[in-house]
Order: C-alpha cells, then structure tokens, then sequence
C-alpha cells in the first residue's frame, strides 16, 4: 500500500504519514475504500440497497440504483440490540453505506433508519 501510494502521489521515503496529500493517518481511509469496492462486486450488497449496484474498476465508480434496504435495515437492527457493544459493527455499516453510495445524498427516510441505528445501545454482557 506505502509503494501504491509513493507512485500515485509522487511522494518519497518509506512512510507517508502526515504527508498533505494523504491525512495523518491515510491507512484506515484506504482500507475502507478498497473493502467498499470488494464487497460491491459480492452478492452480500443485494442485501443492503433495494435495487442494482455495480463497480466501474475502470472508472473506479460505485453505481447503485435504490435506496437502502428497509428489511435489511430492520434485520440489522434487531441484531445489533443483542450484541454488547454493537458500535464496531455499526461503525462498519455506516463507512459501507459512506463508501458505496454516500450518506450525504441519502433520503430523509433512509438518514432517519440510520440515525435509528446509530442510536442502539446492545445488551449488557452477562459476565
């Protein structure tokens, strides 16, 4: 990834953090944006939007045709009230759902579904 990103940018030495170009702490930006374009190309993302989403690796676009998935949405959330510390798992939905189609263009209804998710707390654990 340090290579990639030398030759991208143009930048040199073997450590690119702090670099204007890429953030202090560039890594975890990377990661989520390759894991959002892998999981687009899975089944597992018919689940989470009601219609089709596609990946242009040429253009490196992310095209979904829908909104999130209420079911799914409710599924998740039924869930994530068991678990104890459901946070890293909502975490991950919402940098999913950033990556792949932008929660900044979401509907009021699907911000509403997500900010009821945002809100679960989980289950104390029993130990």
């Amino acid at each position: 990834v340090n290579k990639v990103l030398r030759e991208v940018y143009n930048l040199g030495g073997d450590i690119t953090i702090g670099h204007p170009l890429v953030g202090d702490n560039p890594w975890p930006l990377f990661f989520n944006r390759v894991k959002a374009r892998l999981l687009t190309q899975s089944p597992a993302i018919k689940a989470l939007y009601t219609g089709p989403v596609t990946y242009d690796v040429y253009r490196d676009r992310i095209f979904i045709n829908g909104e999130l998935s209420m079911p799914f949405i409710n599924a998740f959330s039924r869930v994530m009230k068991e678990q104890p510390d459901p946070r890293i798992f909502i975490g991950n939905l919402l940098i999913m759902i950033d990556e792949t189609k932008g929660i900044q263009i979401l509907s009021e209804r699907e911000k509403q579904a997500l900010r009821t998710v945002q809100a679960i707390k989980g289950q104390p654990s029993g130990g």
